[in-house]
């Protein structure tokens, strides 16, 4: 490889990751990544999230970690985690965070002049200077600067542990339950607001930019084509993975029986078969399934009888 660029790429800085497989893991989270600078700028994303104390639950916005809270107050209110401000409405408590107050620092750093909105994270930023790591995991042993990065870890990593339960996520405003975070995401926009509609067809995406790729399935515009066969796409990932086609490349592999696939997707699926995963559950007989278009199919001819 090294000969290659030098006689074919002259000028051109090999990334010695190009000759290695060597990946970075998040302690926190235990994402991968392939270069230590691009963990670093990961690492930031955890600097400024919001831990519950009760249940390890992460927020990277004020506002969501607000909203959440309401979920552990018997009062049922939204409290303000910067002032005394508390109400029962969604929509005073919104306004109240929106403006100057998210971005208020009351605390500085005597050492780097950082500003903090919590005092407890001003008090544990002193870790950074002092290169401490107090917070210990309990189950694999991990050490932490700051009692935030110990409760995503935790969250994310042990989540089994320290429930014994499936994971189910549940709406604070209505209590409705979901199996996946992104569907409770999605209905989270039912109370704030927060979606676009469709005019063609009246579906609901939960951003202007998914309305936007939504609208050529409508329009039939498909701006990525395919240098071998001139199939056309409306996502550029789309293309990449049908390219694989021509080019067999199977990037994707499964960890217990090494085979290998073109799509993430059909990673996922296969690894359940592994796992015994049923996450697409019917409603009317709770049979379970690996993939939504199974469980799409099953529904077409079931009968309500329970399994057992």
């Amino acid at each position: 490889m090294k000969m290659h660029y030098k006689s074919d790429h002259v000028g051109k800085r090999l990334r010695t990751s190009l000759l290695t497989n060597e990946l970075h893991p998040c302690d926190i989270c235990g994402k991968e990544l392939r270069h230590k600078s691009a963990l670093k700028e990961h690492m930031e994303t955890h600097n400024n999230s919001y831990s519950c104390e009760q249940c390890g639950i992460n927020h990277k916005k004020p506002s969501d970690h607000v909203i959440h809270m309401r979920s552990h107050s018997e009062q049922g209110t939204f409290r303000c985690i910067f002032c005394d401000f508390n109400t029962t409405d969604l929509l005073d408590i919104q306004k109240h965070m929106s403006g100057d107050h998210e971005r208020t620092q009351k605390f500085h750093c005597n050492i780097c002049n950082k500003g903090f909105q919590i005092f407890s994270w001003f008090v544990e930023h002193e870790n950074y200077h002092t290169g401490l790591k107090p917070f210990g995991c309990e189950f694999c042993g991990k050490c932490f600067l700051y009692s935030r990065y110990l409760s995503a870890h935790r969250n994310s990593m042990h989540k089994e542990e320290l429930t014994g339960v499936p994971n189910i996520h549940e709406c604070v405003i209505c209590k409705k339950q979901y199996q996946h975070k992104n569907s409770l995401n999605l209905h989270m926009n039912s109370h704030t607001g927060n979606f676009a509609i469709c005019d063609i067809c009246g579906k609901i995406l939960s951003s202007k930019e998914k309305l936007k790729f939504h609208l050529r399935t409508h329009t039939g515009y498909k701006p990525f084509s395919c240098s071998y066969c001139g199939k056309c796409f409306t996502k550029k990932p789309i293309l990449v993975e049908h390219v694989r086609i021509h080019t067999g490349e199977r990037p994707y592999v499964c960890e217990y029986c090494t085979k290998c696939f073109s799509q993430r997707s059909s990673l996922v699926i296969h690894i359940r078969s592994h796992t015994g995963e049923r996450p697409y559950v019917c409603q009317f007989c709770q049979k379970g399934f690996v993939a939504k278009a199974m469980l799409n199919i099953h529904l077409r001819s079931c009968k309500g009888v329970p399994i057992n």
